[in-house]
């Protein structure tokens, strides 16, 4: 499973920090594809995009949530022997903003959510890797063994590198992605456990 945007989601809290911070209209609908939009609209709203994300993904991560559904898939996978890994494209450091771990602020979350339980998800700091490059990410999730991918990005699960034989689900809440042959696309974490758990 992918971390952010599908574990987490952070569209509340780039909406606040967006208006709060950055000035943007709070008319801007609350959700990352429509802000990210428009701060790729304007002059210099890149660099104010990545500035708003390291802080979103830094210091405000803490006030994301978990993708709804989420904890009742986890707990049925481990009832029924399913192993999950978590494997994440994330930077150490944010390239702009405040300079603070990305990856121990995703720990942090993870600690604050309980979902390194192990009784109660089947989740250790042992399942979760969060990796420096794309390119890492996609050898770890072949090298984890994984037979189901679950990520937000339909990029990410079009990369020619991406391991064959692993089946890609595309998690679209939004449902602003269109279908394809070759990805599953879910709308809820209820689709997807119906979809992969329903027949076990």
């Amino acid at each position: 499973i992918d971390f952010d945007n599908t574990v987490i989601l952070y569209d509340s809290v780039f909406h606040r920090y967006a208006v709060e911070v950055m000035g943007m209209p709070a008319e801007v609908p609350a959700d990352k594809p429509s802000i990210r939009a428009y701060f790729w609209s304007k002059p210099g709203g890149r660099e104010e995009w990545i500035e708003l994300q390291g802080i979103v993904y830094g210091t405000k991560i803490l006030e994301a949530t978990m993708a709804p559904g989420l904890d009742h898939f986890l707990r049925e996978c481990r009832s029924r022997g399913c192993g999950v890994f978590i494997v994440s494209h994330k930077t150490r450091l944010p390239t702009m903003g405040p300079r603070v771990s990305l990856h121990e602020a995703a720990w942090g979350w993870l600690n604050r959510q309980g979902l390194l339980d192990e009784d109660r998800y089947g989740l250790s700091r042992q399942d979760v890797f969060f990796e420096p490059e794309r390119e890492l990410k996609l050898s770890r999730i072949q090298s984890v063994g994984a037979d189901v991918f679950i990520d937000d990005l339909p990029e990410l699960l079009a990369e020619p590198d991406f391991p064959p034989r692993v089946r890609r689900v595309l998690y679209d809440p939004s449902g602003r992605h269109g279908d394809s042959q070759d990805v599953l696309r879910c709308r809820s974490w209820r689709e997807i456990e119906d979809r992969f758990l329903g027949a076990l």
